[in-house]
């Protein structure tokens, strides 16, 4: 039988001891543990690597002067208000990641596939659904649409690399 440890805290569950929300795992039988799909102890550390991850797509944004098109969301054609709004979506768009997805990133291959998966998502989501509704042009969910918006998908696609990459680097540094 394969030992597993769990975090009292937290409740997350992995293969190897060590440490988890600063406070030492025990060792549990696996017919006690329960996985949950969520694991709330991986949000902070999406939402940071969404951050990084952010702040490079934004520089990617700035050399194709996108950032405003973000600002006008709010009502804003500035580029700083376009960078804080990027920003913050890009930390909650990478603590969602670490919700919905940190239970399942046991390796660096792992977290950036499942990072691309995510940028993916969100290249259809932002671009072509939420943004195009938002400003009051309905979705660009059609071929013209698609086409069009095809410009953004190596940005979201880079956004997942890092976010995936530095969510996996750093959660399982701290396993």
């Amino acid at each position: 039988m394969e030992k597993k440890y769990k975090c009292e805290k937290c409740g997350s569950v992995s293969d190897n001891s060590g440490t988890c929300c600063n406070i030492e795992k025990t060792e549990v039988s696996s017919v006690s543990v329960s996985k949950s799909k969520c694991d709330m102890n991986h949000i902070w550390p999406g939402a940071k690597a969404g951050i990084i991850a952010g702040i490079v797509f934004a520089a990617m944004m700035t050399m194709s002067g996108s950032l405003p098109k973000i600002a006008s969301l709010f009502g804003s054609h500035s580029v700083t208000v376009g960078l804080i709004v990027h920003l913050i979506f890009s930390a909650i768009i990478g603590a969602t990641f670490g919700l919905l997805f940190g239970h399942k990133v046991k390796t660096k291959g792992k977290g950036i596939t499942l990072g691309l998966l995510w940028g993916f998502i969100w290249w259809i989501l932002g671009p072509l659904l939420i943004m195009p509704i938002w400003l009051g042009m309905g979705s660009h969910l059609t071929a013209t649409g698609i086409v069009a918006g095809l410009g953004t998908l190596p940005g979201h696609l880079v956004f997942g690399f890092i976010l995936g990459l530095v969510f996996s680097v750093n959660t399982l540094k701290n396993n």
